[in-house]
């Protein structure tokens, strides 16, 4: 934000790959940190240069893959099997979702948690099975 960017941007494709090339520790953290100094404060005039539709497209594909499918398959598909808490997480799920879309991403991620958190009692003393005696 600082350099005119996006706040965040480079965070979730970097995060990604250092994590499924077995990054995650001190020296992959310096390197990143170092690279995103070096990206904002010396080569901003070169990156400036790359075309906007080129920028959306590829963070569009780091959307996608970021997504974790199967899980949100599975979810669905214990929903129509009636599963135990299977509709609580859809709706955790469809809520998330909707907030990302229409209000902001950190607002509907820190909500989604937050609800996921409290579907499963660990917040607020009501999970799964007090919703389901009630």
């Amino acid at each position: 934000v600082l350099a005119g960017g996006f706040g965040g941007c480079g965070l979730v494709p970097q995060t990604i790959l250092n994590l499924n090339s077995g990054g995650g520790g001190q020296i992959a953290t310096g390197a990143y940190a170092a690279s995103m100094v070096l990206f904002a404060l010396v080569i901003a005039p070169l990156v400036g240069q790359i075309s906007n539709p080129a920028i959306a497209g590829i963070m569009v594909q780091v959307s996608l893959e970021t997504i974790q499918w199967q899980t949100t398959f599975d979810t669905a598909k214990a929903t129509f099997e009636n599963k135990d808490g299977a509709i609580i997480r859809l709706g955790v799920l469809v809520i998330t979702t909707l907030l990302c879309y229409y209000v902001d991403f950190a607002v509907g991620i820190t909500a989604g948690v937050v609800l996921d958190l409290i579907s499963q009692g660990k917040i607020g003393g009501m999970g799964r099975t007090e919703i389901a005696k009630n």
